[in-house]
């Protein structure tokens, strides 16, 4: 096994990688798929926002953001609730949706991946005390 390439072989990799460039492990979305609520924070930016940036048109995204955020921290409690509870009906109609998709699309459920880090070894006192407790619960079972 040779470990370099040639020009050539290098050229034609290239002119194939630009035919059909990498497009990474992106999953794609199922066009059914419930989409999440958003939250009530966000919730009061779209609302705000368009208003503030016809106030303020020499502002830039970034000042808009940081006075909206600013904002929404100073904004009474009772007013809060409002966003916090539309975002909750919001929530629960979506994970209802969610479950609904789920059974009508029992194919594309993703099964919970286990991490590639293997798991740290025991230390000696770990092992010590779940030897200990075996032995304990063997002489006092109740």
């Amino acid at each position: 096994v040779r470990k370099f390439r040639t020009l050539t072989e290098l050229i034609l990799d290239a002119q194939e990688h630009v035919k059909n460039p990498y497009k990474g492990k992106k999953l794609k979305k199922h066009p059914d798929f419930p989409k999440k609520p958003l939250t009530p924070y966000f919730r009061f930016f779209m609302e705000k926002r368009a208003k503030y940036a016809k106030l303020h048109p020499e502002m830039s995204n970034l000042d808009l953001t940081k006075i909206l955020s600013k904002k929404y921290k100073e904004l009474p409690e009772k007013k809060k609730m409002k966003y916090i509870q539309d975002f909750q009906r919001e929530k629960q109609e979506f994970e209802r949706n969610l479950a609904r998709f789920r059974e009508d699309h029992p194919d594309l459920i993703q099964n919970a991946k286990k991490s590639d880090i293997p798991e740290k070894p025991k230390t000696p006192q770990q092992l010590w005390y779940t030897h200990e407790k075996k032995v304990y619960l063997k002489v006092r079972p109740d």
